[in-house]
């Protein structure tokens, strides 16, 4: 979602959700382990989900009639939950932390037909993301005590509000307007004046 403020520059306001899953082999026991026949090296399914609100900006670059180039740096928050379970002893082990971060991205935008407030949208971001907060216990399970990258392709469908509709004009677009208008007045004014011949 974004509120424009000129031309070229508009607030920007993103939720961004992803999931992801892996399988491997490993202990799925944390912290320390005083019944080491409890916690043998199994398969295990690992289940990730971030979840990330952004606010930033968005810069545009490029326009032509028809597509537009936008630069869009954020700052990031949110959650970062992950679940691990063993196929055959059933060990769980959960984790959740509040990150933090940021992150910069490109997205191209069509429009195909100006009447309608519809654009085609596709871009790519990459960011990092961190604990808010560390975690020092010893005792647990705790994955996301370092920084690690986050990157996503997308590519859909966004409700454009055209410039031409808005209720508002910035105050540039208005001092432009006026100054033509008062232009426009000024050679009415000297047209209609009398000469000293007519005098």
């Amino acid at each position: 979602m974004s509120f424009p403020l000129t031309a070229r520059w508009s607030w920007s306001l993103t939720v961004e959700r992803a999931r992801g899953d892996r399988t491997g082999t490993g202990v799925v026991c944390g912290g320390f382990i005083l019944e080491p026949d409890r916690c043998p090296a199994e398969r295990f399914t690992q289940v990730g989900r971030l979840t990330l609100g952004g606010v930033g900006v968005e810069a545009l670059l490029v326009r032509t009639s028809r597509l537009g180039l936008v630069a869009r740096p954020q700052l990031l928050a949110g959650e970062v939950r992950s679940a691990e379970r063993a196929t055959a002893s059933e060990n769980f082990l959960d984790a959740s932390k509040a990150a933090i971060g940021f992150s910069a991205g490109l997205e191209l935008r069509a429009t195909p037909v100006r009447r309608v407030p519809l654009d085609l949208i596709g871009g790519a971001t990459t960011g990092r993301v961190g604990p808010l907060v560390h975690d020092q216990s010893l005792d647990a399970y705790i994955p996301f005590e370092r920084w690690y990258s986050v990157r996503s392709l997308y590519a859909g469908v966004s409700l454009a509000v055209r410039r031409s509709r808005l209720p508002f004009r910035p105050a540039r677009v208005n001092r432009e307007r006026d100054a033509a208008v008062e232009a426009k007045h000024a050679r009415i004014r000297v047209a209609h004046e009398p000469s000293a011949k007519e005098e």
